[in-house]
């Protein structure tokens, strides 16, 4: 099984169309468990409709807001799918075959430990298209940049949930705790973006990149100080993280 762990706090209005993109996928083995990470609005009452027609979704209110990463910790700790795959709740997967291609991926390719999408499409939230980004497919050239820049969309990704639980899950940040997990994931294996299984990224106004760009910055750089002896360049990451920062 395959289990799809979508966090929310008060995105209520847009998990019908994260669900409607979930529905569409040609591995109908899935189970999909739905954070509520302290909403303080309908989110709740929307997540448990979906539920009531769809026997495949799960419903999990947490009282107190704990942040994305331990709001995922927290689905997936709950999960019975032995491949995880992530959602956020305002992004949608455009191919019908994402999730049968990542598993296959992941099932053949046993040295890997993390696949995501090698093409992802950023749009506002009225859908006019911004930009395509296409990050590096291969282990070694993933690798290769990785601390200079991000390679994966968490919204585009998939790994066994053993893995996940071995190198420690979510770490608890609010920021940049998908960035520190896949760093944490390359030390254990492979990684790989993969056609077929396009994502689409809705970039919001109010979304917290956009609201937090500054601290992200700031995280990452000491992300690059905590791993630069685990990856290739680390000193053009180092300069690179300066650069972000100070131009922000």
């Amino acid at each position: 099984m395959i289990s799809i762990v979508i966090a929310t706090k008060n995105g209520g209005q847009f998990l019908p169309r994260a669900i409607s993109s979930i529905e569409k996928q040609t591995d109908k083995n899935i189970e999909v468990i739905i954070v509520s990470d302290g909403s303080t609005d309908d989110t709740v009452n929307i997540a448990k409709k979906l539920a009531s027609t769809r026997p495949f979704i799960r419903v999990l209110e947490l009282e107190n807001n704990i942040g994305p990463g331990l709001a995922r910790n927290a689905g997936i700790k709950e999960a019975h799918g032995s491949h995880i795959a992530l959602l956020d709740d305002d992004d949608e997967w455009l191919d019908a075959g994402k999730l049968a291609g990542q598993k296959k991926f992941l099932d053949d390719h046993i040295d890997h430990v993390l696949v995501g999408s090698n093409e992802t499409e950023f749009v506002n939230e009225q859908s006019e298209a911004l930009f395509i980004f296409k990050p590096q497919k291969t282990d070694s050239n993933i690798r290769s940049r990785l601390l200079i820049k991000n390679q994966f969309i968490t919204s585009s990704v998939m790994f066994r949930k053993e893995t996940f639980e071995k190198v420690g899950c979510f770490a608890a940040m609010y920021l940049a705790e998908d960035y520190d997990l896949w760093l944490r994931l390359a030390q254990a294996g492979k990684m790989a973006n993969i056609s077929g299984c396009k994502t689409r990224y809705y970039r919001r106004s109010a979304g917290a990149q956009q609201k937090n760009q500054r601290k992200i910055n700031t995280i990452v750089l000491a992300l690059v100080k905590k791993y630069k002896n685990s990856f290739p360049h680390p000193w053009l990451a180092m300069i690179t993280a300066y650069t972000r920062l100070i131009r922000n």
